[in-house]
């Protein structure tokens, strides 16, 4: 007898832990009505983004560095000077001053941000993006998940079905790459004897993996072929519009976001590179903060323009911050002791600082530390997402969106 996902991962709990798995609708009738975000722009700050000299600069001499504080549109909140852009719409923003993680280690604390778990060898865990995929899925071709400029090694759907992975794009100003098919009549030869070949599969195989790998090469091919791909294109774009966004990387990714956005797209990641900072920290930051600081406004005022920020929510989110003593090469080290994330748009409670430091940056004095699983499990929560609720792997391990980790309340509208 064939067994479809569902009737599979319902055995597997049953066997294991002697419950069951809710079905995916009632899942959705669970959260989806309290969704307050329809769309996230994930903005990942990879290497370890110098919180002190961005969200939460200090005055003490020590620690303070090159950079001075100025006010923002919201009361009592103060960034860094190079985030003037940005201080315009703190009446938008939170931020949480009082993040903290268990290690130093990039490529661990990378994977607990954007999964809320810790790396075991065991199994891979779902980042953020392909649960929100999995959980809320997007009508038509486009996929629900894309990540652009992303890493090599990225967590992706985990032991979620393959088709939740993030949509890979290298270089935003060139869409999704070898997606050209010059010649479409061999493609379509091609795709039928795969067609064939999946079927065979599909009828004869058991395995929830390959019916998985299956389905998402199905998905693919539909995309491939589909008249939504030019939303990827960005060379649509007028010239103003190009530039107002930043005519790098960054800020041609920021552009990208919104255009999926507009299309639809669930859960859009886009990292930036080169935060490790422990070489001319204030060199090195006082070109790249301006810069994403002209990106990261352009898209807010964009996307409030175009009637979306409402329904959108940006997060600005990063592994650990950089220690508040300055480093004999005017760098700042790792420290994951203390450091800063942000949201802003929909959902959010704006002009609401969370947590604190000490004057000089070198412990969290606020009652609550908040872990990244926490930071994951408030963004579940403006976008839909129960955090409460148990799903199990293939295995029948049982893991929840977020890792279990409580939402920041104070910050959500």
């Amino acid at each position: 007898m064939k067994m479809d996902r569902r009737t599979f991962v319902n055995n597997i709990a049953k066997a294991g832990l002697g419950v069951s798995a809710l079905s995916i609708d009632k899942r959705l009738a669970i959260s989806q009505d309290k969704a307050k975000a329809k769309n996230v722009i994930y903005i990942y700050m990879e290497g370890g983004m110098s919180h002190l000299d961005t969200f939460d600069p200090k005055e003490d001499s020590e620690t303070k560095g090159e950079f001075s504080k100025i006010a923002t549109s919201a009361d009592d909140m103060f960034i860094s000077e190079h985030l003037s852009g940005l201080a315009k719409h703190g009446d938008k923003m939170a931020i949480v001053r009082s993040m903290m993680v268990g290690t130093g280690a990039h490529a661990q604390a990378q994977y607990n941000a954007r999964t809320s778990y810790r790396p075991v060898g065991t199994i891979i865990h779902p980042s953020m993006g392909s649960w929100m995929s999995w959980l809320k899925p997007t009508e038509g071709t486009l996929p629900g998940n894309v990540i652009i400029s992303g890493p090599a090694k990225h967590p992706g759907s985990g032991w979620l079905p393959k088709k939740h992975s993030p949509v890979p794009v290298i270089d935003p100003s060139k869409g999704l790459q070898y997606s050209d098919i010059k010649d479409m009549n061999m493609f379509k030869s091609r795709w039928e004897i795969l067609n064939k070949i999946n079927k065979n599969v599909n009828d004869n195989s058991t395995s929830p993996e390959v019916r998985a790998y299956v389905e998402f090469y199905d998905e693919t091919m539909k995309l491939l072929q589909s008249s939504e791909l030019d939303k990827f294109n960005i060379a649509n774009e007028d010239a103003a519009t190009r530039e107002k966004y930043g005519n790098d990387r960054f800020g041609q990714g920021c552009l990208l976001a919104r255009r999926l956005v507009e299309s639809g797209v669930s859960f859009i990641e886009l990292k930036s590179g080169g935060w490790d900072t422990h070489v001319n920290n204030f060199e090195s930051l006082s070109n790249k903060l301006p810069s994403h600081d002209k990106s990261i406004t352009a898209l807010i005022e964009d996307l409030e323009q175009r009637g979306l920020l409402e329904s959108t929510l940006i997060v600005i989110a990063t592994e650990f911050g950089r220690t508040p003593k300055i480093n004999v090469n005017n760098g700042r080290d790792h420290f994951p002791g203390a450091f800063s994330c942000a949201m802003i748009g929909a959902g959010v409670k704006g002009g609401e600082v969370f947590g604190e430091t000490n004057d000089q940056g070198t412990k969290i004095i606020s009652e609550r530390k908040v872990e990244p699983k926490d930071f994951n499990a408030t963004i579940a929560t403006i976008a839909g997402l129960s955090v409460d609720q148990t799903y199990f792997s293939p295995t029948g391990r049982p893991f929840k969106v977020a890792g279990g980790g409580s939402p920041v309340l104070d910050i959500i509208a």
